[in-house]
């Protein structure tokens, strides 16, 4: 056993890794006695303090036991177990994926999952009930956004923690990185990522020899060019484009709008500052006038759900439909098409480029993360490890849908039947991730609401902004 003086990994911690990953591989099997304190230094060449801290770990981890007379032994009987929250059950795959390679790296080490189906909506409080009762699970999937407020509670173990140079040895994209970075420290590991775009008929651009909007004026003028030849008879109005204009929509209705802000070279923060500004108002203005001045998209809009677009786009009542990427099976199941079909009707693309601006996307997703309470931490890591590991990802990505943030889980999609998740891929690496500001599920709200104001004819672009800056102000630290 050999330890590495001019690593940044404190000694003890490096011990305890060297002893787990022993026990794990079998070389200590339970009921095996551990060599003595006074035999690791000698083994180790360390002091006994480095040793003594590196049994302790292991003993709250739940790998060794230490007893007067007895010594120090591996554990052995009851399997060790991982508790772990999600919102749905499609997130359980990863991990699955992951503890089946786990079982065979570690053969002699028995490990359990204890998976808890939350929901979304009650995902958020209850991990926080949890850990103020000192009872946090040893993994969690949250939204991207949260990580900002648990890291400012101290809830989550930063990753660099467990292994300082292990994120230097894979391959997510950046933006993904940079996503999950709070200061400095990367908390969050991504299994997908999602992104905001247009959705747009490929089918019917074709038909007409148009080739797909890349600026808002071109899809102004193909909107138009639909709204005065519908593809197909309609019984009743006919629009275009549609998409979530209110606060009922969510987060949805935030992503579709940050990309137009962006789309048009704003932020909705710089340097920490608050900065809506002229590329706010001009967002504003577009998606207003797309109702009320040139009436290619319905002022119902500020009533949507957030999936009220992707279906009506699926039944083929509009062309366009701004939204994410995460909407896909939405509009498959709502057109009946299978994958074949929806790549032949359907393309995707960044958020086309307001005047003088450029191409935008937002990306977001869900992310794993590891409690401090956790007793297990280094054990959850790993588990980790193995369910993001390149062929995991993109098995659990396929099935679902979603897009890898590794690009070597990209690289293994095949391009005859995976052409969409290479085709969205391409863009995450361009893509910018929303505000990571500990009040960001009130910042979004009030966003949502200058929206829905506008739209309404409440407030004008132009005062919706100075009124949302003043808010978002006494929100930001």
């Amino acid at each position: 056993m050999k330890l590495d003086r001019e690593a940044a990994v404190p000694l003890h911690k490096q011990i305890a890794d060297l002893l787990r990953e022993r026990i794990e591989r079998g070389e200590f099997r339970p009921g095996d006695r551990l060599p003595t304190e006074e035999e690791l230094c000698r083994l180790l060449g360390v002091s006994r303090t480095p040793v003594r801290q590196a049994l302790n770990q292991l003993v709250q981890e739940g790998w060794i036991e230490r007893r007067r007379k007895l010594g120090t032994r591996v554990r052995g009987g009851s399997s060790h177990t991982l508790v772990v929250l999600i919102p749905e059950e499609r997130w359980e795959l990863p991990l699955k994926l992951g503890l089946e390679l786990y079982r065979r790296a570690f053969p002699a080490r028995s490990l359990r999952l204890s998976t808890h189906t939350v929901g979304q909506e009650g995902l958020r409080e209850k991990i926080i009930q949890a850990v103020a009762r000192g009872n946090a699970p040893d993994i969690a999937l949250i939204d991207t956004v949260w990580l900002s407020e648990f890291v400012t509670l101290d809830f989550l173990c930063p990753i660099g923690e467990l292994d300082p140079t292990w994120i230097h040895q894979v391959d997510f994209f950046p933006s993904v990185l940079a996503g999950n970075t709070i200061q400095g420290e990367l908390y969050g590991l991504q299994p997908e990522a999602d992104l905001s775009g247009l959705w747009f008929r490929r089918d019917w651009l074709e038909k007409e020899g148009i080739p797909p909007p890349t600026t808002w004026e071109e899809l102004l003028n193909i909107a138009r060019h639909f709204a005065k030849k519908p593809p197909r008879s309609r019984p009743r109005a006919w629009y275009p484009l549609l998409f979530p204009g209110g606060r009922r929509a969510g987060e949805t209705t935030t992503y579709v709008l940050l990309s137009l802000i962006h789309s048009a070279g704003g932020e909705v923060f710089r340097d920490g500052q608050v900065e809506l500004g002229e590329p706010a108002e001009m967002a504003l203005q577009f998606l207003s006038e797309l109702i009320h001045r040139y009436r290619l998209a319905p002022k119902e809009v500020v009533d949507f759900s957030w999936d009220q677009a992707p279906i009506s786009f699926g039944h083929g009542e509009c062309a366009f439909a701004l939204g994410g990427s995460y909407e896909k099976a939405l509009i498959k199941r709502a057109a009946g098409w299978d994958d074949a079909a929806f790549g032949e009707r359907v393309g995707f693309l960044p958020v086309p480029a307001a005047p003088g601006g450029r191409q935008a996307t937002i990306a977001g997703g869900m992310t794993y993360v590891i409690f401090r309470q956790s007793k297990s931490t280094q054990t959850a890591f790993k588990l980790l490890q193995l369910a993001l590991s390149p062929r995991a990802m993109r098995d659990f990505c396929v099935s679902t849908g979603q897009n890898p943030t590794r690009l070597s889980a990209v690289e293994l999609l095949d391009p005859e039947k995976d052409g969409f998740l290479q085709e969205t891929a391409r863009l995450l690496s361009r893509a910018r991730f929303r505000p990571q500001l500990p009040t960001y599920a009130r910042i979004s709200r009030e966003l949502q609401g200058m929206l829905e104001a506008v739209l309404v004819g409440e407030v004008r672009p132009r005062e919706a902004v100075r009124r949302t800056e003043a808010v978002l102000c006494a929100l930001t630290p």
